[in-house]
């Protein structure tokens, strides 16, 4: 962890990309002190140490032409060789488990998922649609899952690690096996951890799903802000 990291300041949540690439992610980071960047197989992801004046000259310098990124949702200046994919952003929510400690649920065979599992855990992602997960995302932390009959039914893993916060993602079950709270124990088995470590868990999600909202509250996690956040690609500049 980078010096200034240590303590478990909220305010690290304002800009979670950018105080992940420069903390506990710095050895994945592309870039300098002006952007930063996750390599394109591991998170889709950029960000900049000041939101409010993003340094879009330094980030095009990190891109391929025709390479697509999500970055704070802040105005496109001309010529930044930048154009928004999507015109009304992307609306998610934040919310930081307020609680001291976890319940453990009903005792699943829970498996640390690696490198041999990232083509089942592709297969998962592929019908169940929980977010952007790439062929290396699973190096971002500790990811976790349950097997039925050598299946991969169900994961959970670790995404953004800002200081001494965790952020829980790609919590998905495969439709065949949903309502048997396979997630539900995945979830509080990476908040258990996260606490082992003294880190504070922390999650994204959309507002439209008002069934994971319920339970992440009920499991002690609280609303913290509302985040926006937007696709841009890489264009180049005009010769």
């Amino acid at each position: 962890m980078k010096p200034g990291y240590e303590q478990a300041d909220e305010t690290f949540l304002d800009n979670p990309i950018w105080n992940s690439l420069a903390s506990n992610h710095s050895s994945l980071a592309i870039g300098g002190a002006s952007a930063k960047r996750y390599p394109a197989d591991i998170a889709g992801f950029a960000g900049f140490p000041n939101v409010a004046k993003p340094n879009w000259a330094e980030l095009a310098k990190l891109m391929t032409v025709g390479e697509s990124i999500v970055v704070p949702d802040v105005p496109l200046p001309e010529a930044s060789g930048f154009v928004s994919q999507i015109t009304s952003g992307i609306s998610v929510q934040q919310y930081v488990f307020r609680a001291t400690t976890i319940d453990s649920l009903t005792d699943h065979n829970i498996c640390i998922l690696n490198e041999i599992d990232v083509p089942d855990m592709m297969r998962l992602v592929e019908i169940t649609h929980p977010g952007p997960f790439q062929s290396r995302t699973i190096r971002m932390g500790l990811y976790v899952g349950i097997r039925v009959d050598g299946d991969l039914i169900a994961m959970a893993g670790e995404r953004l690690h800002p200081g001494r916060f965790c952020e829980i993602s790609a919590v998905c079950t495969d439709p065949a096996f949903t309502k048997q709270g396979y997630a539900t124990q995945l979830v509080a088995c990476l908040i258990a951890r996260m606490l082992e470590r003294d880190e504070t868990p922390f999650l994204h999600v959309v507002p439209q799903n008002e069934q994971a909202i319920r339970v992440y509250k009920k499991m002690g996690f609280s609303w913290r802000m509302n985040r926006q956040l937007q696709t841009v690609q890489f264009v180049g500049f005009d010769n």
